[in-house]
């Protein structure tokens, strides 16, 4: 269905922010001070779908509550960097995008820590703990990237990830 989608490139970063509180305020504190110290354009999709506003804290990062799956499909495939929540479903999202991305597991969620590290050991994703984000840099994220034509892994078929990760979880 995303076949034909024409990439956003507004932003360097798309950081897909989710899980319970206040482990989803941490995670998007730690994206904006990341953003400001490495002087990043940023997207934060700060996962509150029934909030509208958009803020712009700083010139740096951009905060919307929530996008369309169009408009999402367009700044994940846009973007030069992601970093994303180690769930099953976004993880099945960004195969069926052929995207990768660095993987923050929630604090506490062992399946999204196992996850996680599975497929950063695998090569599909990279893996950081979210107390660690504001401290990287951006050679950390280039360093992790495979390179092709347009700078992102090379990702399995939708399939072979599905594949490895019901392997993943029925062990």
């Amino acid at each position: 269905e995303f076949s034909n989608v024409v990439p956003n490139s507004s932003w360097d970063l798309v950081a897909m922010v989710s899980g319970p509180e206040p482990q989803r305020t941490f995670f998007e504190e730690n994206v904006v001070k990341f953003a400001n110290r490495n002087n990043v354009k940023t997207l934060i999709l700060s996962g509150k779908p029934g909030e509208k506003e958009t803020i712009q804290p700083d010139g740096f990062v951009t905060i919307m509550p929530n996008l369309d799956d169009l408009s999402i499909a367009q700044v994940v495939l846009g973007a030069k960097f992601l970093l994303c929540r180690a769930g099953y479903s976004t993880i099945m999202d960004l195969a069926a995008l052929n995207r990768s991305a660095v993987l923050v597991p929630t604090p506490g969620q062992t399946e999204q820590e196992y996850l996680a590290k599975r497929l950063d050991d695998k090569k599909m994703f990279s893996c950081c703990n979210q107390k660690n984000i504001s401290k990287l840099n951006l050679s950390w994220f280039a360093e992790r990237e495979l390179n092709d034509e347009i700078g992102h892994k090379f990702f399995p078929t939708p399939n072979d990830l599905l594949n490895l990760v019901e392997k993943t979880i029925s062990k």
